[in-house]
């Protein structure tokens, strides 16, 4: 009879923890609250050719350059950034309203600026591009 009424206790003891472990954690509850925000991100792209000292803007109504073979073209494209400090990439996309025997490739590229550097089809900028720097992407 002893037994009966310790192993009674037990199981009542046991059935009332669970009870309380399952009252508990349905109670227990956290509430978080997130501020996101964003602000303007404001790119300006101009492309530049050096001609003697000093550098032109080019467009598409600069028309095509007499090229000779082997000639390499001043091609500068430059990002200035007219809002806040970010982290920029670039892609570059080749493309020509000409036929030609031999299109240019990115790989007839040169001259990348100091910070660029290529990870897949993208360039990425590695320092942070601050409110009204310029950086310019290649010159050739």
């Amino acid at each position: 009879m002893k037994h009966k009424h310790l192993l009674a206790a037990l199981c009542i003891g046991m059935v009332t923890m669970a009870g309380i472990a399952v009252v508990a954690a349905s109670q227990s509850e956290t509430s978080v609250t997130n501020h996101i925000t964003t602000s303007v991100v404001n790119i300006d792209l101009e492309t530049y050719a050096q001609k003697g000292n000093g550098l032109i803007p080019v467009d598409e109504d600069s028309g095509p350059q007499m090229l000779m073979p082997g000639m390499k073209i001043s091609h500068i494209p430059r990002i200035t950034n007219k809002a806040i400090d970010c982290y920029i990439r670039a892609s570059v996309d080749i493309t020509s309203k000409y036929e030609v025997e031999r299109p240019i490739t990115e790989e007839d590229i040169s001259g990348f600026s100091e910070g660029w550097v290529q990870r897949g089809e993208y360039y990425y900028y590695t320092n942070v591009f601050r409110s009204n720097q310029s950086t310019d992407l290649f010159d050739t």
